[in-house]
């Protein structure tokens, strides 16, 4: 029993004896629980106590020997369970049972944990004698309470039983914990409730500027088949339910949901991982993450409670509590991080009061506590060294050993890219996941599922490798993935810094020895050089590979390099060895030879057994990690299989540990940003990369966050000059400057490069491909290098070498399907870089007199916008626009929509605009479309006009077509084919009709035609609204117009004749929008005043008036199926509903509510008028992306 040597504590008894559960009889699990019950706060109860209440018929004798058989009992269940636990008595027998107390005993706290938050303090920061004013120079964290429970039990967790000084600043009153982990720990007592919490919060965060604040305490949980009193909630968000609303018999939420730090969820996930597997994982509380319902009701009814996590949605809610929104709401303007963590005491079921509900909040406090205090002690929440004071920082690391001998005390590695970067972006995060080997079967779902749930837990990247690195029962192989710019070579160089400066602080870790395989030259490696005569073994390919890189990448000591014995030396006493950016070398040698040379890194371990005998176990064993791109590989599967040896290796999966590395989050980027440009405003460059399209999403990598860097201070300049600044020109040098940065290792230029680039774009934008498989990528990539021709310089290099060139190129990411690892695809790596490189693709079709090119589908207004800023910028303009203004002339179907397209979006934009005049259109479907610059007209035609004078729409289809502003003086419609056409504020004079159908035409304003129109005239209806008219819905049949106006009235109109048919009053204040059911049974409009009405098309009586926006409603559109209805509005939500009994079914928060639109399924055949124009609607794609809906996702022409 030597390891058991703690007094446990009565939380942590709780936390064993659940894990026991499985173990035990049911008698035997209600027994313990008793037992339990009786253990005060210490963990210990007399055996008098135990005897009177567990076994009160019996004897003295007989209970004593009860309570050992049961106590026996619970220790064989733990060794079952590999957990341990313990018990002894205190106290002498012959004094009596009264006197005798027992207690639990467990595992005792390993020094090493002690120890990781100790290494986690610079020097300068560890002070003897602490004074106030060292203190107020510590990074802070606050913990707020809100009961004596949860006051006592954080105060024991981090003081113990010494009472903690006071401090008082601004008035505001917190106890003084002293330092943890680095972190100087203060502890806030609030009154109950939002907004006292909210107010005590506040007054604290003023008073102490805290860098991490934590709501600890008690909660209700929701689920007692799942969860247990005492187990530890964590937020994820919090899920307010004060503002709610009543609606029909229900309730509906109407707040946000705010989540918590994402920085601190994450390192209390890889906390809680490392304690289920430490030597006290029986005493830790077992701990959830999800959603917290948050408000100031004291909730104790089962059946309200339920309501509220149902209405709470998509996020999965654990519990609920009553102070995090005033927490949160505190919070949100300041810079620091928040998180709720609070243990269960009752359900919220209406039986808070029983007769164990102290012990219960007192256990609750106690673990919530626990799981606080463990995580201040990793060190994690001590700021990295750049935030540090001077006086604060890092320890200096001992000038390196000179001296030629055969020990390797510190390699003089060219850590360049340190050198280069001052600042990192901070806890970049990676996704940990499994090599596999394919062809071994099919793989059952449970290890699919763990498989899954693997590559969903995200870590802190540097951490996670650090600790593989020194942990000496680790995996000795580890796999370091990510995409271009991802960071892989800074975390390999930040690690071999990390445990330099740890070995020169005199810390027990093994030696770093760093191979940057950019510097290998391919050549020297097929020579295999060795260091002898010709009786000399030549060298493996890592002995030959070290020799490469020690040369080209190493820096001279003493006037010496290392030597390869050294070196290997190094490794045989248990170095790790990194090799950083096999893609490096694999894209300049072919696949069968990259093979070969991957393997033979990986054997670096296998050698080093060989040199220094196969059965020496008193060294300690070499590690190797390796980085490498992900999208080399055609494949997941492949890329496994190439790191495992296509199992012809000895390398087999379980021997690896893999981690990919994921995109910067905001946190991170303000981090980096603030450090790189310390005299700059953060909140103005964040806008400025907001306000650019997707640059955001470009920001995300550390590699091009580095090149945005260099731009903003630039656009800051242009725009206090008033300049203008365009996304197109940004991109362009950020593309460039991704492929100068492989340019080494490439095989093809970097103009050729670009070109590459541009003709994927538009082959996948022809195809309508979000991205191709690496053999179908292949099979296009042999059709333009044919189209090269014969002299092309590619003709006579390797084929397999230009394919790993194209996969490994920067603008391509692979993306890979978890259940199909065979089925991974290559895309662009960015959205915003594959939109750049169509725009571009398109204009050089322009230069190139390539119409052809532009024959696809209709792209998305982000494109045209790179356009037309490529056009601006380029110096031969004019004879771009001049050849794109010829093309007008004749029709192409797909390529003239598009020009027609780019011509408007240039009008509307302020861009480089080609001639549209005389526009030749004929025979081309523009159904769905919105023509010219949508402004609702105000009383006059707007000056400019899009110029479509003397435009040719000859045989034209126009179904639910819409001209908007538009010069249409002169225009031939003969023989159009018209379904629904509106021409708002349009100039018509002259037209000709001839030919075409009256019956589906109406011109909403002007008022008055002209008199000079040629055949058919169009339906004038807008002269009977008072005010504008502002939306009109033709019905399925197209017999019967709908119109909305101003003056608040809906009107039905004879199609054919235009004569009036219905008003009635279709909203309180101007009537916004109407459209029919798609039966056309059924008219709905929506107004001003928030509601939608339904009304009986044939004879408008009313139906039914649905209410729950608050504000304005604009647009809304029928599903296809008639049965549901999809609204927005001014109050910042999309809200659906069943269009029979209004009934509302789901309500979304999103960015702009200006109009709706139906996802889901089909064709938007059945919208308010402008329902598809301005979607802003947040969707998972087929990959599950998060995206934003436009038009090109939601119109019928786009998803047709």
């Amino acid at each position: 029993m030597s390891d058991i040597t703690r007094p446990l504590l009565r939380s942590e008894v709780n936390n064993v004896l659940q894990k026991l559960e499985a173990h035990l009889s049911p008698s035997m699990r209600t027994t313990a629980r008793q037992l339990l019950s009786l253990l005060d706060e210490r963990g210990s109860a007399t055996s008098d106590a135990l005897h009177t209440v567990m076994f009160p018929l019996a004897t003295t004798k007989s209970a004593s020997a009860q309570l050992s058989k049961l106590l026996g009992a619970l220790k064989d269940a733990a060794e079952k369970a590999g957990l341990t636990l313990g018990y002894q008595y205190e106290g002498e027998k012959q004094k009596g049972a009264g006197n005798r107390q027992l207690r639990f005993l467990g595992p005792a706290i390993a020094l090493v944990a002690d120890l990781e938050g100790l290494r986690s303090i610079p020097s300068g920061q560890i002070i003897a004698g602490q004074t106030a004013h060292v203190l107020l120079d510590t990074p802070t964290l606050l913990i707020v309470t809100f009961n004596e429970h949860e006051h006592i039990a954080v105060t024991r967790s981090f003081a113990g039983s010494t009472p903690p000084a006071t401090l008082n600043k601004g008035d505001c009153l917190v106890d003084d914990l002293g330092q943890h982990g680095g972190m100087r720990v203060l502890h806030r007592f609030s009154q109950q409730g939002s907004l006292n919490a909210q107010e005590s919060v506040t007054l604290a965060a003023n008073a102490y500027s805290p860098r991490y604040t934590i709501a600890c305490g008690i909660a209700f949980g929701v689920d007692p088949s799942k969860q247990h009193i005492g187990d530890v909630l964590v937020s994820q968000v919090l899920v307010p339910y004060e503002l709610s609303r009543a609606t029909r018999g229900t309730l509906e939420l109407r707040d946000g949901q705010p989540p918590a730090s994402a920085l601190l969820t994450d390192w209390l996930r890889n906390l809680d991982q490392r304690k289920k597997i430490g030597p006290t994982k029986g005493t830790w509380p077992n701990v959830i993450w999800g959603g917290i319902l948050t408000g100031d009701k004291l909730i104790d009814d089962q059946n309200y409670r339920d309501q509220l996590v149902e209405l709470a949605g998509k996020n999965r809610i654990v519990g609920g509590e009553m102070e995090g929104a005033g927490v949160h709401v505190a919070l949100r303007r300041q810079q620091g991080h928040w998180i709720v963590i609070k243990g269960i005491c009752d359900w919220a079921d209406g039986n808070k009061n029983t007769p164990h509900k102290t012990n219960d909040q007192k256990l609750a406090a106690a673990n919530a506590a626990e799981v606080v205090k463990a995580l201040v002690e990793t060190g994690w929440l001590l700021p990295p060294p750049h935030e540090r004071s001077q006086a604060q920082g890092d320890a200096k690391c001992d000038e390196p050993n000179t001296e030629p001998c055969d020990e390797l005390e510190n390699p003089s590695h060219d850590l360049d890219v340190l050198k280069k970067q001052g600042h990192f972006a901070e806890h970049q995060r990676g996704s940990k996941t499994e090599l596999r080997q394919a062809g071994l079967g099919p793989r059952p779902k449970d290890a699919l599922a763990n498989e899954q749930t693997q590559a969903n837990q995200t870590v802190i990247a540097l951490e996670y490798l650090h600790d593989w690195a020194i942990d000496p029962k680790e995996r000795p192989f580890f796999a370091l993935l990510g995409e271009t710019g991802m960071g892989k070579t800074t975390h390999m160089q930040r690690l071999v810094d990390r445990l330099n400066r740890e070995r020169a602080a005199g810390q027990a870790v093994s030696i770093a020895v760093y191979f940057d395989l950019r510097k290998v030259n391919v050549a020297a490696l097929s020579s295999t050089p060795n260091a002898g005569d010709r009786d000399t073994p030549p060298l493996s390919i890592s002995e030959s590979t070290m020799l490469e890189c020690i040369r080209h990448g190493w820096l001279t000591v003493g006037g010496r390099l290392p030597s390869l014995q050294e070196v290997l030396n190094a490794v045989d006493k248990g170095a790790l060895v990194i090799f950083d950016g096999l893609d490096e070398v694999l894209s300049r040698i072919g696949e069968s030879e990259g093979l070969t040379f991957t393997q033979g890194l990986l054997r670096t371990l296998e050698e080093s057994r060989v040199r220094i005998g196969l059965e020496n176990s008193k060294t300690i064993a070499p590690k190797l990690l390796v980085t490498c791109r992900t999208q080399f590989f055609r494949s997941l599967s492949e890329q496994d299989e190439h790191l495992t040896g296509e199992r012809r290796s000895p390398n087999t999966p379980e021997r690896f540990r893999a981690l990919e590395l994921l995109p910067l989050n905001d946190e991170q980027i303000r981090q980096y940003l603030s450090a790189a440009l310390p005299q700059t405003d953060v909140d103005v460059l964040m806008c400025h990369i907001a306000a650019i399209h997707n640059l955001r999403e470009l920001a995300g990598r550390p590699f091009t966050l580095t090149l945005i860097e260099q731009f903003l201070p630039r656009i800051q300049d242009w725009l206090n000059a008033g300049q203008r600044v365009t996304g197109a020109v940004l991109y362009r040098e950020v593309a460039r400057d991704w492929l100068v940065r492989d340019k080494q290792k490439q095989s093809l230029r970097l103009e050729d490069k670009e070109d590459l680039a541009s003709d994927m774009a538009l082959w996948f934008a022809r195809d309508k491909l979000r991205g191709a498989s690496a053999c179908d990528l292949e099979d296009w990539f042999d059709r333009w290098l044919h189209a090269k021709g014969p002299h092309s310089r590619y003709v006579n290099m390797p084929r397999d070498v230009l394919y790993e060139d194209l996969r490994n190129s920067t603008f391509l990411k692979r993306i890979d399907q978890a259940d199909a690892p065979t089925q991974s695809r290559l895309e662009f790596a960015h959205t915003s870089l594959f939109e750049f490189f169509l725009a571009r693709g398109l204009m050089e079709a322009v230069r190139n007199h390539q119409r052809t090119h532009w024959q696809m589908g209709q792209v998305s207004n982000e494109t045209l916008n790179f356009l037309g800023q490529l056009l601006e910028a380029d110096p031969d303009r004019a004879n771009l626009l001049n050849e794109l203004s010829n093309w007008r002339l004749s029709a192409l179907p797909m390529a003239s929509q598009l020009q027609l397209a780019y011509a408007e979006f240039a009008f509307s934009h302020q861009l480089p605009q080609p001639k549209t005049a005389g526009f030749d259109l004929r025979g081309l479907d523009l159904s769905d479309w919105t023509v010219g610059h949508q402004v609702e007209p105000l009383g006059q035609l707007c000056n400019p006009l899009f110029d479509l004078q003397n435009a040719r729409f000859d045989g034209c289809t126009l179904g639910r077509t819409q001209f908007w502003a538009c010069a249409l003086r002169g225009a031939n419609w003969d023989g159009v084919q018209v379904a629904q056409l509106e021409l708002i504020a349009c100039d018509i004079d002259s037209a000709d009709f001839q030919n075409s159908s009256s019956t589906h035409i109406a011109q909403r304003w002007p008022a008055q035609l002209p008199s000079n129109l040629q055949g058919a005239i169009p339906t004038v209806v807008s002269a009977s609204h008072i005010g504008t008219a502002i939306s009109f819905a033709f019905s399925p049949d197209g017999q019967t117009l709908a119109s909305t106006g101003s003056d608040g009235t809906l009107r039905l109109w004879n199609a054919a004749t235009g004569a009036a048919l219905l008003v009635t009053k279709g909203a309180e204040g101007s009537a916004n929008a109407c459209a029919f059911s798609p039966d056309g049974q059924t008219l709905a409009s929506t107004g001003d005043d928030g509601t939608l009405r339904l009304w009986n098309a044939a004879t408008g009586a009313a139906l039914l008036v649905i209410k729950g926006h608050e504000g304005s409603v604009h647009a809304f559109a029928f599903s296809p199926n008639g049965k549901t209805l999809a609204s927005a509005g001014d109050d910042g939500t999309l809200r659906l509903w069943n269009a029979s009994t209004g009934a509302p079914l789901r309500s979304h928060l999103h960015a702009n509510c200006a109009s709706a639109a139906w996802l889901p399924e089909g064709h938007l055949l059945h919208a308010s008028g402008r329902a598809w124009r301005y979607l802003n609607y947040q969707y998972l794609d087929e990959t599950g992306a998060n995206r934003i809906a436009s038009i090109e996702d939601c119109s019928p022409w786009g998803a047709g």
